[in-house]
């Protein structure tokens, strides 16, 4: 099997550049996409990026216009976890500023259409059908990369390769000094300066995500608060998908006590 992942739309690993195109109408990047794999002789693409789950069913359909075989491989991560990720995520980026910090926060806790599973699998299955959608529901102790490949039911030679933790979490001290240096920049290339010397100074407080006393700095009611919105949502999704599961997803972990890193009330 030649398999093709370097093709165009890529940046770096991912595919951003290519979803954006086809958010914007741009179906003839993927008749770019088959030239280059035709000439590279490969006979399997892999496309992947986050933001394609988002994808209409339209869109989706223009990949079975172009593709004699499709399928989908869909990583389902707990919502809480989710959010509680993205949040530490653009408290460490070099290119978020507090303002965007804060309008997130804003919104964090409400129901949001893309963590609600249900509605994302019926669409690609409406596009794709039932047999071609491979959800996989997103866990820390198992390789997301074996994972990936084995619902692709690909074969992949693993010899020497090691799973490493190439995205690590800011522990709570770590958070609330990044946000306060964050609030100091003037612009964008301060930011930038100001993140990576904070980066460096803050090094010990880079933590493994897998750990649960440090992963989450949302508070447990938070995170209840956000599961709230998509229980009908997970018992359906693990009755189609996973009926072998006795529920989607594993129960809520306290994580870390203490108040919240951010300035959020419930209410």
């Amino acid at each position: 099997m030649r398999c093709l992942s370097d093709i165009g739309g890529c940046a770096g690993v991912w595919h951003e550049p290519l979803y954006y195109q086809l958010q914007d109408g741009d179906c003839a990047v993927l008749d770019t996409v088959v030239r280059e794999a035709e000439t590279c002789g490969a006979d399997t693409v892999l496309l992947s990026y986050e933001g394609l789950s988002v994808l209409g069913g339209e869109q989706i359909r223009w990949f079975t216009d172009v593709f004699d075989d499709v399928t989908a491989v869909v990583f389902l991560r707990r919502q809480d976890q989710l959010v509680n990720s993205f949040h530490n995520h653009l408290h460490k980026v070099h290119r978020a500023g507090l303002a965007e910090i804060e309008a997130y926060e804003r919104s964090m806790l409400d129901y949001d259409t893309e963590c609600d599973y249900r509605r994302v699998l019926e669409r690609w299955a409406g596009a794709l059908g039932h047999e071609r959608l491979r959800p996989v529901v997103h866990d820390r102790s198992r390789s997301s990369v074996r994972e990936f490949f084995g619902r692709a039911a690909m074969s992949v030679d693993y010899a020497g390769y090691v799973d490493e933790c190439c995205n690590t979490a800011v522990d709570a001290f770590g958070l609330s000094v990044m946000r306060r240096v964050n609030g100091m920049a003037a612009g964008e290339q301060e930011l930038r300066a100001i993140m990576n010397e904070a980066h460096r100074a803050l090094s010990a407080h880079f933590v493994d995500p897998a750990w649960v006393e440090t992963r989450y700095t949302l508070i447990l009611a938070m995170r209840r608060k956000i599961m709230d919105h998509y229980r009908r949502s997970n018992e359906w999704t693990r009755k189609h998908f996973f009926p072998e599961r006795p529920t989607l997803f594993p129960e809520l972990e306290p994580g870390a006590s203490g108040p919240s890193t951010t300035r959020l009330a419930l209410s």
